[in-house]
């Protein structure tokens, strides 16, 4: 098994965190940290830049995430005038909040239900309620 650290970058559906983990039989974090970045890419950059440091590089990462979300949107956006990159990623990001938390609502129901703490129909009833 490889000794070099490996970027684990989580991918939450709304943001990007990392950790830098070390590398053999007995991994551990060395450092953790959120990323402002708006894409994959850009945060694995900001990530290994940030967790790595001056005098690291990382070569090896995984990313992580719980769920794929998938949904069609409307932004509110003229075509005839789109908005920079950046706004553009935002826009996307608000109008996916109330899935993702659709999302998130259901997976926790599904820890509650599967720990003894609510029954299906409670879950079904709280969900059904939000």
């Amino acid at each position: 098994m490889s000794r070099e650290p490996i970027l684990v970058v989580l991918a939450d559906g709304i943001g990007y965190a990392g950790a830098l983990a070390s590398g053999g039989t007995e991994p551990a974090v060395l450092n953790a940290a959120p990323s402002s970045a708006t894409s994959l890419g850009a945060a694995i950059a900001e990530l290994a830049g940030t967790l790595a440091g001056p005098e690291g590089r990382v070569r090896r990462a995984v990313v992580l995430s719980w769920q794929v979300q998938c949904a069609v949107v409307a932004l509110p956006v003229d075509p005839r005038r789109p908005l920079p990159e950046t706004q553009m990623r935002e826009a996307v990001r608000w109008e996916m909040e109330p899935f993702v938390a659709g999302a998130r609502a259901r997976r926790l129901g599904a820890i509650l239900v599967g720990r003894g703490h609510l029954t299906p129909g409670d879950r079904d009833r709280l969900l059904a309620a939000a």
